[in-house]
This record gives structure tokens, sequence and C-alpha cells, in this order.
């Protein structure tokens, strides 16, 4: 792909992430993207052959946007570091590091309410028989379940955290974090509001002598 072509994708995918998200998926049309672009029909065809193609490719397009953020939160405890470092530098930060980080990366996406795109990947998936290898919501809930779970077990390996039962707390947590995200599509939660329910599920593994009030 030639760079004019890319940019024009990127504008595309960008253009149409803001419609999704106002308009959830089903009621989404090509026409919609078209005006939205400022481009023609036969332009957008050229890059996308429907709805719902231009939409999986925003979500994939999500996908990479957020472990690059996650991965610049965990470079940033390290000085020096670059994104080509990112395996060695999760080496080397704390547990207690890298779920701080990867909770403010989920809190960054609650509290995106007005524009994020849970509605229409409930209407999206709602109405296709994907399997469950292609779900994304499916997916994305499973890489957060192992990403906690390899954090946590770090952490008690370390001596950072208690926890008797990991893959539970690791579930548990997401559950917490995928109804808070569905909770934001329709009523407004402030960041106190997040943190707190963070804060009753952590209380679970941080040893009790590490509490200062």
């Amino acid at each position: 792909m030639g760079a004019k072509a890319s940019r024009t994708e990127k504008h595309i995918l960008a253009k149409a992430r803001e419609i999704f998200s106002k308009k959830g998926f089903k009621n989404v049309t090509m026409q919609d993207i078209v005006d939205a672009c400022d481009i023609s029909r036969g332009g957008l065809y050229l890059h996308f052959s429907s709805v719902e193609d231009i939409f999986l490719a925003v979500l994939k397009a999500e996908e990479e946007v957020s472990l690059d953020e996650e991965t610049l939160s965990l470079e940033g405890t390290d000085d020096g570091s670059e994104a080509s470092q990112g395996i060695e530098v999760m080496a080397e930060v704390s547990a207690s590091d890298r779920l701080a980080a990867f909770l403010k990366e989920q809190k960054r996406y609650i509290l995106r309410r007005k524009d994020g795109l849970s509605l229409a990947l409930m209407e999206y998936y709602s109405g296709h028989n994907a399997s469950l290898d292609n779900n994304y919501i499916k997916i994305h809930f499973d890489n957060c379940i192992n990403t906690i779970e390899m954090i946590i077990s770090d952490g008690v390996e370390s001596g950072e955290f208690e926890c008797e039962d990991i893959t539970g707390f690791a579930r548990n947590l997401a559950y917490v974090l995928e109804g808070l995200k569905t909770m934001a599509t329709v009523v407004s939660i402030s960041e106190q509001a997040v943190d707190k329910e963070m804060f009753y599920i952590l209380q679970g593994i941080v040893p009790a002598d590490q509490y200062t009030n």
C-alpha cells in the first residue's frame, strides 16, 4: 500500500470510528462514511467493501492503539527505553507498576463514554453469528483475563500481591471492568466512581502491611 493510500485509509477509519461511536453499528451506512470522509463512493470502495469491513478494520486499529498506549505507559517507568524494547521493559517493571499501567488504560477507555464503541460492538455481535475465535468481545475479554493473570502471578511471586485464586481474581476484575464499560455507554460514570470500584477489588490482593490508612 502506497503512502497516499495508507493516509486515505487511516482518514476513513478515523471518521468511521466517530460515526460508529455516535450511531452504533446497525444504523451506519456506506453513504454516512462517504459523507463524513468527503470522498466519492467509488473512492471508499477502493479501500473497503462494506460497513462491516470498515467496522472490523476500526476494531483492529483500536486494538493496536490500545497495545501501543499500554507499552508507552510501561516505558514511562524506565527512562531511556524505546518502543522496540517493550519486552525487556515489561520484564524489568514491577508487577505493581504494570497493574497500575493496565488499570490506567482501562479507566481511560471507560471514561471515554461519548466516543466509545461499546454500543456498536453489542449491536454487531448480537446480529452476527461469529465464532468465538472471531468474536472481538470474547477475544478482548480473554486477553484482559490473561493479562491480569500474568501480572498478578508475577506480583505474588515477587511478594507484591497476595492471592490464592489468581484465575478467579482475574475473571472477577475483568467482569468489573467490562461492566463499567457497558454502564458507561448509558449513564455517566465519574473517575472517582471508577477508582472506587477498582479499589474494592484490589484490596483483596494488597498485603495488609502495605496500607497507609
